[in-house]
């Protein structure tokens, strides 16, 4: 209750959960960084924009996009000086559409004289 956006699971692999976050999306495009067969408990959501900073605290963090260089990534590559970590990139488009689907939803319960209409960005990759 702390923590909004760290979510307590019960034990799985990051390869388990990025497949299930893949398949729940319809995302095609989805990323991992780190052992695709690491225990995962504690997930760091930030979709959009960015990818969320990996404390101590959390096994995996999952978000929208993420510099290749310079961060994160290079973080979970290391090994996080011995704690597992991971990552899941979901890209920008897909982790923002679900979002923008509840923000129409909650704009049509006031806005009356407008209609409003969500359009789905869709999953932009094709996979090879």
């Amino acid at each position: 209750p702390t923590e909004p956006r760290i979510y307590v699971l019960p034990p799985t692999t990051l390869r388990a959960l990025a497949t299930d976050v893949a398949r729940r999306l319809n995302d095609r495009g989805i990323r991992i960084i780190g052992d695709p067969e690491m225990t995962v408990r504690r997930v760091l959501l930030g979709p959009g924009y960015g990818i969320p900073a990996l404390g101590p605290n959390v096994d995996v963090s999952i978000g929208g996009e993420v510099a290749e260089s310079g961060g994160n990534a290079e973080y979970v590559m290391d090994g996080a000086a011995d704690q597992p970590k991971g990552m899941i990139i979901l890209g920008h488009l897909m982790s923002e559409d679900h979002g923008m689907q509840e923000v129409a939803d909650w704009l049509r319960t006031f806005v009356t004289d407008v209609p409003i209409e969500f359009i789905a960005a869709g999953e932009p990759f094709t996979p090879l």
